[in-house]
Formats: C-alpha cells, sequence, structure tokens
C-alpha cells in the first residue's frame, strides 16, 4: 500500500473505534434507539463490518425487553 492508502486506513478504523466506544457508551446507558443510529451511519459506508452488525442486534434485543 501506498503511505496516503495506509494513512486513510488507519484513519478508517481509528473513526470506526471511536464510533464502537460513543455506541457502547449509549448501550450502557439505556439509549439503545441512538446507538443503533450511530451504527447505522457506519453500516452505509462498511456493511460488512461484524461488529457494528452485532452491536445493532443487541440493541435490538434489549430493545425487546
Amino acid at each position: 500500500l501506498t503511505l496516503a492508502k495506509e494513512n486513510h486506513v488507519k484513519i478508517e478504523e481509528n473513526n470506526m473505534n471511536a464510533i464502537l466506544v460513543k455506541g457502547k457508551s449509549l448501550e450502557n446507558d439505556g439509549e439503545y434507539e441512538e446507538a443503533i443510529k450511530l451504527y447505522q451511519s457506519v453500516m452505509s459506508s462498511d456493511p460488512e463490518y461484524g461488529e457494528i452488525l452485532a452491536r445493532i442486534g443487541n440493541c435490538f434485543i434489549c430493545l425487546q425487553d
């Protein structure tokens, strides 16, 4: 990979990690709908990201309780 491409990948990974941290915080506060919205904003750009899909599933499960 070129240096620019490597930097882009690292920025994307940092953004994804920040979203996961924020989303998990929302989940911990019981704000499942807000967490889903946040996670879905990522899904549109990276629908293959497994942890995001798992977090969305967890939110829906918690909303069923």
